[in-house]
This record gives C-alpha cells, structure tokens and sequence, in this order.
C-alpha cells in the first residue's frame, strides 16, 4: 500500500481542474485526482496554517490537541498517522513544506526531504496577541515577491518537486516497501 498526501498553503478547489474550474488548467494535480480520492466536502479545521497542520497530522480537533495558532506547532507529542504508519512497519517520508516545531522531534517520519519548519521553533508570538493585534510584517515582504520570475518559493517549490519524483520513481524503494508490487 502506497499513501501519497499532498498538501499546499493557500490552494482552494477553485484554483484547480480536477474540481471542475475551467479556467485552471492543473494537469498533474488533475492526474494524480482522478487516480485517487478527490475530497468533495473537506474543511481546514484552523484558518491558519500551522495548527491546521497538526490537526492532519494528528486526525484529531485543535481543542483535542492542544496546537492552538502559529506558535505552537506540531512536536509529535500527540501521535500522528505517521507514527501509526511507521509502527506498523510502513515506510514514512515527508518532502517539502512541513511547518512543525522542528527537524529533531519525533513527528513520526523516517526521513524529511527539504523540510521548513517554523522559525526558531516558537513560531509567530507576537501574532498570540489579540488587542492590538500584531502586524505581521513578513506578508508584507511575501506579496512584494509574489508574481511573474523566479523566488526563493518557486526554486523551493522546484527542489521539492524533484526530490518527490525521484523518491517516487526509485524502484530499489518500490521494491524494499512492504506490500508494494515486486
């Protein structure tokens, strides 16, 4: 059995084809969509990211959890699926993007690939505040980059791209996992 999440910031159905947009052209998305399960009624349980995050790590509620705002992220204090799937002998590789407290917690995977945690390992404080609540300047800087050419996102975004393809198509993986095809 192969499990394949994928998870993107900022991304709704109506940025892509498989959900029917007719103006988003997302051929791989689409691919991969029509080879899998398309979620038709799904919500993010937080607003904000990184307690999102947690919670789909975890499969649980925040308010079960504890991972509140973009201070407290995930430790792997609560048991993930990783866990559960690293437990039962399953290999559990993240690439990309993860948005937990650090590299060195057990968040319940062998290996991460291009992993971004959250600064410091605190995350955003000041954003714990309520009245007044804080400015956020880095958005600011995040949407003056934003646009046509090349980011530090996008040479990222292409990084994790190809380490996911050469994960995928290593057939000394494929043929080392258990119950994969040999």
């Amino acid at each position: 059995m192969n499990i394949l999440l994928i998870m993107a910031d900022e991304l709704s159905t109506w940025g892509l084809g498989c959900y029917d947009s007719r103006q988003k052209h997302t051929p791989n998305i689409d691919a991969l969509a029509a080879g899998g399960i398309l979620f038709s009624a799904a919500y993010t349980p937080s607003p904000i990211c990184v307690p999102t995050r947690a919670a789909i790590a975890c499969g649980r509620y925040l308010h079960e959890i504890g991972y509140w705002s973009s201070a407290e992220a995930y430790d792997g204090r609560v048991p993930s699926w990783g866990h559960r799937l690293r437990d039962a002998g399953v290999e559990t590789v993240s690439i990309g993007k993860l948005h937990f407290r650090n590299g060195t917690d057990d968040t319940g995977f062998d290996r991460q690939v291009e992993p971004i945690h959250i600064p410091d390992g605190i995350g955003w404080v000041r954003g714990l505040l309520r009245r007044p609540l804080a400015s956020y300047d880095a958005t600011a800087e995040m949407a003056e980059m934003i646009g046509p050419g090349e980011t530090d996102y996008t040479r990222f975004d292409r990084r994790v791209a190809a380490e996911a393809e050469a994960w995928l198509s290593d057939p000394t993986r494929a043929a080392s996992t258990p119950g994969a095809p040999s």
